[in-house]
């Protein structure tokens, strides 16, 4: 067994410890013996029970921890269902944003696409006007040449 602890005590009325008179209202440190003792004589306030020895305290100590392990385990028990929705919640938004760049990169590719066909409309456009152009000059019956002499001489009949 462990050594014996002091416990603190409010007096009420007027008591002698360890030689000394001390006053009411006087809050004391005292071993458990003088406790139990002003106890005896109503000396101390009411409700205020000495601790025999250490063995109360460590009893104490001891339900603490398995009140701190219950309200823990309770704890954890009772957010547990919220964390697994939680951490689905969070797996389901890492997954949308995954498609959400790979959607983005797939629109840059078709943007860059069409600007590719654009460029290559208007460039078979233009070359097909220059062809048109070209061929509409070769088509054209030649300009009227002047006749050469001998014939702009000779009588038409």
């Amino acid at each position: 067994m462990t050594a014996p602890r002091e416990t603190a005590v409010t007096l009420v009325s007027r008591a002698k410890i360890d030689g000394r008179w001390r006053q009411p209202g006087d809050r004391l440190s005292v071993d458990p013996t003088t406790a139990a003792e002003l106890q005896a004589m109503d000396a101390v306030l009411e409700g205020e029970a000495p601790v025999t020895d250490a063995t109360d305290a460590e009893v104490a100590i001891m339900a603490q921890t398995i009140a701190d392990a219950a309200v823990k385990a309770a704890v954890a028990a009772a957010t547990a269902d919220l964390q697994a929705e939680r951490d689905e919640w969070r797996q389901r938004a890492e997954d949308a944003e995954g498609e959400t760049r790979s959607l983005q990169a797939q629109l840059f590719e078709l943007e860059a696409e069409i600007a590719e066909l654009q460029d290559a409309a208007k460039q078979g456009a233009a070359s097909e006007q220059a062809a048109k152009q070209d061929k509409g000059q070769a088509g054209e019956p030649p300009a009227a040449k002047p006749a050469s002499k001998k014939a702009a001489a000779a009588p038409k009949n």
